[in-house]
């Protein structure tokens, strides 16, 4: 008798979902990455106690039908590649098709979805189908996933705070909306907005949204390019520094990746300006041609391969260093405020009273000790600019 055998799915699945659902903000980033493929320009994400109770992702795409909503949890089903040959000219964010059948094996799964004609449901309880029926709905697709883990009680383990969990996806739907400011993000925690963007387009009012008012003043725009890549950058002045590479985003063709030689190429393009155990704080969006990134390294997507790495690194160095230098040449002007103390206000209330010999009437000690403190404090208060009126 033989000891192989061969897998049923669902166990198949449980086993894949170690690699693809490491954390709730690892399903938030596949959802959100399906919804981006179907076209959504507006992606509402809601969590409850850091996503182990509920993660819910609502989108305003082409939706689906019966027959696609049962098969996307079909283990290697999915509508962005064909052929081996699609590998090499990847351009949608999922294509491996084990995504939803891996969250569906670790949790109770809930999908309503309308392509514009009729709406349905399907309900998919770690792994099995319990019921597909007609749902009255807009067009579009929403998601919910709950008690996640609940049946694979090891899996907690590798489980942090609630408020660590969050601030996870929080990073992650903050990296999505500086990826795509044309399309509207929500994230709600617990029922309240944590991070909102409005779609205009606008990647400074994005970035603004997501690294502060100080970060955002004046940002450094960046735009380069060779044969092969073109690089859209934005960073924060050089005073402002964080302590870490995390706030060096860097995305290949809007996908959010890992890479640290990228990273520390915009540390050395800044390397003349700050620290050199600070990083500055900036988003490099690179885009190439697809055959020249292999996504296909890890189920997460966080890591891929990239051909001419060392020109890329290169190319960025040289633009951020350009740009600096060009900024460092600039005349700065000094706009030097008058120092009125209001001395001779002051004077001039003094009475001046004439005698029958011209002279100033004396006045009380009291009252010249009052008024030289008072004269004393105006001469040393400075005038504050207000920096909001400096642009």
């Amino acid at each position: 008798m033989s000891r192989i055998k061969v897998m049923d799915s669902q166990l198949a699945n449980m086993i894949a979902a170690g690699e693809v659902v490491e954390r709730p903000s690892g399903i938030v980033k596949e959802l959100v990455e399906n919804a981006l493929d179907a076209e959504a320009t507006s992606i509402e994400i809601e969590v409850q106690e850091g996503g182990m109770r509920l993660i819910k992702v609502s989108d305003n795409g082409i939706g689906m039908n019966r027959e696609d909503l049962q098969n996307a949890f079909k283990r290697h089903s999915t509508s962005k590649i064909k052929s081996v040959n699609d590998l090499n000219h990847i351009n949608s964010f999922g294509f491996r098709g084990e995504a939803l059948p891996s969250i569906a094996s670790v949790s109770l799964v809930t999908m309503q979805s309308n392509d514009g004609n009729v709406g349905h449901e399907i309900i998919i309880d770690n792994g099995v189908e319990k019921s597909l029926d007609v749902f009255a709905r807009n067009q579009g697709t929403t998601i919910l996933v709950e008690n996640l883990f609940n049946k694979v009680p090891a899996r907690l383990k590798y489980i942090k705070s609630v408020k660590y969990e969050m601030s996870i996806i929080m990073d992650v739907v903050q990296k999505f909306a500086i990826a795509h400011p044309e399309v509207a993000f929500t994230l709600k925690n617990e029922d309240k907005i944590s991070f909102k963007s409005y779609g205009n387009g606008n990647l400074t009012d994005v970035f603004y949204r997501v690294f502060g008012r100080q970060a955002a003043q004046a940002p450094l725009i960046i735009k380069t390019e060779d044969f092969d890549f073109e690089i859209n950058a934005i960073f924060s002045q050089p005073q402002n520094t964080r302590a870490n590479r995390h706030s060096i985003w860097v995305y290949i063709n809007d996908r959010m990746i890992r890479h640290f030689r990228i990273q520390n190429a915009a540390k050395d393009g800044f390397r003349r300006h700050i620290p050199s155990d600070r990083y500055p704080i900036g988003v490099i969006k690179i885009y190439v041609d697809p055959q020249l990134v292999d996504v296909n390294v890890h189920p997460s997507k966080w890591e891929i391969r990239l051909s001419k790495e060392k020109e890329l690194v290169s190319l960025i160095t040289n633009a951020i260093e350009e740009k600096l230098n060009v900024q460092a040449k600039v005349p700065k002007v000094k706009i030097e405020v008058e120092q009125t103390t209001m001395i001779d206000d002051l004077l001039e209330a003094v009475p001046k009273v004439q005698t029958e010999e011209p002279s100033f009437k004396t006045i009380s000690d009291v009252k010249i000790k009052q008024e030289n403190n008072y004269l004393n404090k105006s001469k040393n208060d400075e005038y504050q600019i207000d920096e909001s009126q400096k642009n």
